[in-house]
């Protein structure tokens, strides 16, 4: 007899489903930065060599979480070290992480705390 998997499911409030972009205040967000320099990090993606090759373009995925949704529909979004971000929410470098990214990823999000205190930096 196969197992059910009903335990993945994730159950939406009917709050959260009236939402257009469903983004709610202390979701985690990914979003992807593009930088330039002469020598990308560990962690740059996409890289590739401006025009006159002295440097490079590329992209870094920026783990933050979603503080506040203001009144015309852009996010409020916090990083770990406290600093504020305004992003619209139908930004394409903004997304949610999957079940597995969360999970392997947990360290990099913000710690979520109360409306109005700052993040803890972990450091």
């Amino acid at each position: 007899m196969p197992i059910p998997l009903t335990f993945l499911r994730i159950r939406v409030p009917a709050e959260e489903a009236a939402v257009p972009h469903g983004f709610q205040p202390g979701d985690p967000v990914i979003y992807m930065r593009s930088k330039q320099s002469s020598r990308p990090g560990p962690r740059a993606r996409l890289v590739s060599p401006t025009g006159t090759g002295d440097s490079y373009n590329y992209v870094v995925d920026k783990y933050w979480r979603v503080q506040q949704i203001l009144d015309d529909g852009d996010l409020l979004l916090v990083t770990r070290r406290g600093k504020l971000h305004r992003i619209s929410a139908s930004d394409p470098m903004l997304r949610k992480p999957g079940l597995i990214l969360r999970l392997l990823m947990a360290a990099r999000f913000p710690v979520q705390t109360m409306p109005g205190t700052p993040p803890e930096t972990g450091q």
